[in-house]
């Protein structure tokens, strides 16, 4: 009886009246997140990191320390432009020259030896191949840090050629010899014909010593113009308000008159009046961004598809680039495991290039492991709702519950182009055709049970054809994710909110509403 005595005694009015006018003040306070944008620095230097991934790194795990010496080094310097390359049978860029540091943090785990071969070194190749890297450096500093254990064996390329080349350019290179097998006079020859010095390596720890003492380079100084960009926030305390005066017209009926007042003049300041600024700086819109996988698994290698399953995945996956122009692409290839082929880039050449140089010789391509790509993807992830294109033959699954799983609590938007045929064809393997344990030939098929996939994380699910229909609809489709990305981000501008206006009278209303009650009590 006392408990509902003193409930009766309670004025609600009193304390929804004093929470609404609470809110109203905390709206006027104009609460706001900000967010900053940053235009890119315009001078500091060019840096291009050249790694040797020929078998012998595994030696004294010098790859994997390298790779965290990388790892550091690119930290330390924030203002400039760093591409990475490595280098065996062959160079392989693996992030052209950028600003965006966060690429070598995803990047970085993926490399692994045999990625570009593993039996040659190609040194003097991809010293040439580092130099039109800076292409469009201009004026900008210029220089190359190579890291080697042995010397070249490729002949594509004469050192020659490549000094001279490297000194029209006007690019200096420090080169790290490290282990016992490398050629100490080639490497500061490189060096001292490129204004650059040479460094010895015994071991990984005088290693991280010698990329501290190439950091130490004088940096250029540089200017950024940083623009913040308000969100505003009034709009959530203005509707508790809302709430609390729909709640007060049932508690302070004599007085619904002020009430309702004050409400419309709040829910006109929710439609957010405004006046934009005479200078109104609009978010920047973000390109199309996504990534391509790649399978290289032995299936792929069926002919059942001219030349061959994996060579027309390559060309459609080349022609779907071309029909993105300035898109952000990376590229990763998938058998057992992953495997990056090109991180992210607006450079399209250098995808295309990185394309024509997939070698499976060097992987484990046994097995066609989906999921791994697709959990992979999140890693390179570029906006909140990541495109992601497999070019495959749809592996031997009939579940996907997994992969569509996974793909939904991550937001990646999966397409398919699904190659090989319903009657399959035979598998070649080296000078023969892959058979069973019991001798009988293997005949792989596509398999179109993954069109699944595609349809639960609404993405597009196309058939190889002749003609490149499939293609253009599935380019249609990222362009279409990329509008909606553009229109969600194009709702942040810099305007001059007027609801205050609104709110003021609002609140007027209610405290009058509260002097004209205590006035009549």
């Amino acid at each position: 009886m006392l408990l509902l005595a003193y409930t009766k005694s309670i004025d609600y009015a009193k304390w929804i009246r004093f929470f609404v006018v609470s809110m109203m003040l905390v709206a006027l306070s104009n609460p706001v997140l900000k967010r900053s944008i940053s235009s890119m620095p315009h001078s500091g230097y060019d840096v291009a990191l050249l790694l040797d991934a020929s078998d012998s790194m595994h030696e004294s795990k010098r790859f994997e320390h390298a790779k965290s010496i990388i790892e550091k080094f690119v930290k330390s310097r924030p203002n400039d432009r760093i591409a990475l390359e490595l280098f065996a049978d062959h160079p392989y860029l693996s992030i052209a020259m950028t600003y965006e540091k966060q690429s070598f943090d995803k990047v970085l785990p993926y490399l692994q030896i045999g990625i570009a071969g593993k039996r040659y070194t190609a040194l003097n190749e991809a010293l040439f191949l580092a130099a039109t890297l800076f292409d469009k450096s201009h004026k900008r500093a210029k220089f190359i840090i190579l890291l080697t254990d042995g010397l070249n064996t490729v002949k594509s390329v004469p050192l020659k050629v490549t000094i001279a080349k490297l000194k029209k350019e006007h690019i200096k290179v420090f080169t790290i010899g490290i282990g016992d097998d490398y050629r100490k006079e080639i490497l500061r020859r490189i060096a001292t014909s490129t204004d650059g010095k040479f460094y010895a390596a015994s071991n990984p720890k005088a290693l991280d010593s010698i990329y501290q003492n190439i950091g130490y380079i004088q940096k250029e100084k540089f200017k950024s113009n940083t623009q913040i960009y308000q969100i505003p926030l009034f709009r959530y305390p203005l509707w508790a308000a809302v709430f609390g005066l729909i709640l007060l017209l049932w508690f302070d009926r004599s007085h619904y008159k002020i009430i309702i007042a004050s409400l419309v003049f709040t829910l006109i300041a929710l439609t957010e009046p405004a006046i934009s600024k005479n200078q109104n700086h609009t978010v920047e819109k973000k390109p199309i961004s996504l990534l391509i996988g790649v399978d290289l698994s032995d299936s792929m290698k069926c002919a059942d598809n001219y030349p061959s399953r994996l060579r027309l995945a390559i060309n459609k996956a080349s022609k779907l680039i071309d029909m993105l122009p300035g898109a952000q692409i990376g590229i990763l290839g998938f058998a057992k495991q992953p495997y990056l082929i090109a991180a992210p880039t607006h450079d399209h050449k250098t995808l295309h290039k990185a394309l024509s140089m997939i070698d499976i010789s060097h992987i484990d391509t046994k097995g066609s492991n989906i999921i791994s790509l697709i959990r992979a993807s999140k890693d390179f992830k570029m906006q909140d709702n990541q495109a992601l294109v497999i070019f495959t033959d749809g592996g031997e699954l009939k579940s996907f519950a997994n992969h569509i799983k996974y793909a939904k609590k991550n937001h990646l938007n999966i397409s398919v182009y699904l190659l090989g045929t319903a009657k399959g064809g035979v598998i070649p393997d080296r000078k023969s055709i892959r058979e069973d344990l019991s001798g009988n030939i293997i005949i792989t098929k596509s398999n179109p049970a993954i069109k699944i996939v595609s349809t639960k994380t609404q993405g597009i699910f196309t058939i190889n054809s002749s003609s490149n229909d499939a293609i253009e609809k599935i380019a249609d489709h990222i362009k279409n994710i990329s509008k909606k990305e553009n229109i969600y981000r194009k709702k942040y501008q810099n305007k001059i909110q007027l609801y205050w206006l609104f709110v003021i009278p609002s609140l007027l209303f209610l405290l009058w509403g509260n002097f004209a009650f205590r006035r009549k009590v």
